[in-house]
């Protein structure tokens, strides 16, 4: 193998495992987390209602909102399409969302998409710069919880 294709089997290895980060960060409703997978002017953004969440600040604070509701949240990403070029990259990639009404509760499927993402690579690893998510079904009466954004 030549250093080229390690370079970017690492880079690729990389950007799924802070997909697999936020992922994490959603479900535990940790703000520092999940705002720490974004560059620091970073953005996540509603394809679906518009809403936006812009830098570190405003990203942690979309987390802090929603630690108020009594239900838990996870994500399931597949199938990444990730191409990188130098310190940049873009990535599309499925989403499956799962909600529990409780800690003990059952799991329930809610929604599925994608998210369409621009990526930098940092000092501290590849970085969300633009995160924007797209919910396939939105008349359905829970949507309204992953197009509202985090």
């Amino acid at each position: 193998m030549n250093d080229e294709l390690l370079t970017r089997i690492a880079d690729e290895r990389e950007i799924l495992r802070l997909n697999a980060r936020y992922n994490w960060a959603c479900y535990d409703r940790d703000p520092d987390a999940y705002a720490d997978c974004f560059v620091e002017d970073g953005v996540y953004e509603s394809g679906d209602s518009g809403g936006r969440n812009c830098g570190r600040e405003e990203l942690r604070q979309g987390v802090i909102n929603a630690k108020d509701s009594t239900w838990l949240m996870g994500h399931v990403t597949a199938d990444s399409v990730i191409d990188v070029d130098g310190d940049d990259a873009t990535q599309k990639v499925f989403v499956l969302l799962y909600r529990r009404e409780s800690a003990d509760g059952s799991n329930e499927f809610f929604a599925s998409g994608r998210y369409s993402d621009r990526l930098r690579r940092t000092a501290d690893g590849w970085r969300f710069v633009h995160r924007t998510s797209y919910i396939d079904r939105t008349d359905l009466p829970w949507t309204r919880y992953a197009v509202g954004g985090h």
